[in-house]
């Protein structure tokens, strides 16, 4: 398994969003997160931190 470190950015569809709504966003871009966070939001655009295992 290799572990990545990404900034990542995700649409939520209304704010704030659920966590688990971010985690599946996250495992939709190949993303097992370890951990992440939010870095900065852009209207409904969320910048992400994540950490995780390579799917």
């Amino acid at each position: 398994m290799k572990i990545v470190d990404k900034i990542i950015q995700i649409k939520a569809d209304s704010m704030p969003p659920k966590t688990e709504f971010i985690e599946q966003e996250i495992k939709a871009q190949g993303i097992d997160p370890i951990r992440w966070a939010i870095i900065d939001t852009k209207e409904n655009t969320l910048i992400l931190s994540v950490a995780g295992y390579e799917i």
